[in-house]
């Protein structure tokens, strides 16, 4: 029995070396001399000197992973599949059962020196320590992974709705054109792309660029255009101050006796001052440009200042002192043109002295005042409410334009 299963184990063993195995260990072992050449892994795969050997690039794009608009940093994750052909490396199939590639470690040959030329970290460029494919036919594949954390002009005039361009910049650190010639096929590979929560991708493309070090030297742009998916800031920060804008309005619609107009006023005031303090985190923290969301939050926090100023006016113009100058200035302003129609002051206000003729200007401090005392003498009180109800509906109509002209402006200055 022993015997049977001994001389079992030798015949599937005498089978299995004659099968694809054992011919990729022949093939293995063909390259061996090859490899073991002093220089081998230094020396490009040409057969001239002179010429440059061509190598394609392209860029798979895994995920976006970051964009700080604070530290122009664009974070993503990428394969980059690179490929070059080696005659020297080539086999025929049909001598080796069909043995289509095999893998080597990537030091044992030749690799070209790529970097990315505005990658932040100390790890530029492509190490080889890892892997690569080589086919039949002579064509090394090589495939790296890298998280790239990237230099990007960052551009937030029109947050939250700017559009962002950033791109991975590919190029040879030592050797020039005339030696290694970098080349792309095709745009940015987009079959692996996880969705980002933040930002979408509505472009990609690619570029040959003239180093900025050399004339000598050949980069491909890898371009990745993004926009921000604005929904989250518009309902968060865009939509409360609007709401808070829209009350400072509605100050102007309390009556004046109620008492809580400057109450009001202050209140929605120092919620909007609240409400920015809280959102701040959230803004980009930039300085270059002009801020377009910036500029109108600050004009929404001037107009709610302007409206406590406002109604304190207001208030002192209704219950104010009867010979105070400014009340008078402003009544002989919001009354001009209505002679002899608010100046009874006989103990019954509400009714019109008919009597009232109009004054001249000899005779007063202020032409075409319809008031029945001179200005000297004490304020109708009367002419003190039709006065203040002037002023606020003047500042009420002030703001509201104001409000609605700077969202306007601020809509169309985004192009939204």
């Amino acid at each position: 029995m022993m015997l049977t299963e001994y001389l079992l184990v030798l015949f599937l063993f005498s089978i299995f070396s004659e099968g694809t195995n054992n011919k990729e260990l022949e093939l293995h072992k063909m390259f061996e001399e090859k490899l073991q050449a002093p220089g081998f892994n230094f020396v490009r795969p040409v057969d001239d000197y002179k010429t440059p050997i061509q190598v394609n690039v392209t860029l798979w794009l895994i995920s976006i992973n970051a964009i700080d608009e604070r530290s122009q940093v664009f974070q993503a994750t990428v394969w980059f599949e690179m490929s070059w052909m080696d005659r020297n490396m080539s086999w025929s199939e049909s001598d080796f059962n069909e043995v289509g590639y095999i893998i080597l470690p990537s030091k044992r040959v030749w690799t070209p020196d790529i970097c990315i030329m505005n990658e932040l970290t100390n790890n530029k460029c492509i190490n080889a320590d890892d892997n690569l494919a080589i086919l039949s036919y002579g064509k090394i594949e090589w495939w790296k992974f890298r998280d790239l954390k990237l230099t990007c002009s960052i551009d937030i005039v029109k947050y939250p709705f700017d559009k962002q361009t950033c791109s991975v910049n590919i190029g040879t650190w030592h050797s020039g054109d005339n030696a290694v010639r970098l080349t792309t096929t095709r745009e940015i590979a987009l079959q692996s792309y996880q969705k980002n929560s933040v930002w979408n991708l509505i472009n990609t493309s690619s570029k040959y660029v003239t180093s900025v070090y050399s004339s000598d030297f050949t980069e491909i742009h890898f371009q990745i255009g993004v926009s921000r998916k604005s929904g989250f800031f518009v309902y968060n920060v865009i939509l409360p101050v609007l709401l808070l804008s829209i009350l400072t309005i509605f100050c102007f619609f309390l009556p004046i006796q109620s008492g809580e107009k400057s109450s009001f006023a202050i209140t929605v005031f120092l919620s909007m001052a609240v409400f920015m303090s809280m959102i701040i985190d959230s803004l980009p923290k930039q300085s270059h440009g002009n801020f377009r969301l910036g500029s109108y939050l600050t004009v929404q926090l001037i107009m709610s200042c302007i409206t406590i100023v406002m109604e304190i006016f207001v208030i002192n113009l209704f219950y104010g002192k009867t010979n105070d100058k400014i009340a008078k200035f402003l009544i002989a302003i919001f009354l001009c043109g209505n002679e002899g129609k608010y100046g009874n002051t006989d103990g019954n206000e509400n009714q019109i002295d008919d009597n009232i003729r109009p004054i001249s200007s000899k005779d007063y401090d202020i032409d075409r005042v319809s008031i029945k005392k001179p200005l000297g003498s004490e304020i109708s009180t009367v002419d003190r409410e039709v006065a203040a109800q002037r002023l606020e509906n003047i500042c009420c109509i002030a703001v509201s334009l104001t409000n609605i002209v700077s969202f306007m402006v601020y809509m169309i200055d985004v192009n939204v």
